[in-house]
């Protein structure tokens, strides 16, 4: 009887641990879950503000996607020719001062990028 009941005291205690690793990884996924969502928020908002602060918000979701940004840090390593690559439907869309501005833009993100020097 006390043997029985020994096992049945442990299969509880196994039971509990594997609850309890459950929910700490439950927890973890979740936490992973929020710091993606809020890195990914914060990168959205700091493109979004980069390209309406060169008049080209409306571009943005269209050059971000094609050219695989999805941070304003990303832009450092895009250079005049990926323009030239972008797909025809955006290209159309691209007015010469809207080209410019983005080439100027990447520009000021590669500078922005550079470590100081000294």
């Amino acid at each position: 009887m006390q043997k029985r009941r020994k096992e049945e005291e442990e299969e509880r205690e196994v039971k509990k641990r594997k609850t309890e690793e459950q929910e700490r990884r439950q927890a973890e996924e979740q936490r992973e879950e929020e710091r993606a969502r809020v890195e990914a928020e914060t990168n959205e908002t700091g493109l979004k503000a980069l390209f309406e602060q060169h008049g080209l918000g409306s571009l943005r979701v269209d050059v971000c996607r094609e050219l695989g940004v999805h941070s304003v840090d990303d832009l450092a390593y895009l250079t005049p020719e990926d323009l030239d690559a972008l797909p025809l439907y955006l290209k159309d869309k691209l007015k010469a001062v809207q080209k410019r501005r983005l080439i100027a833009m990447f520009a000021s993100q590669v500078s922005a990028a550079a470590p100081a020097p000294g």
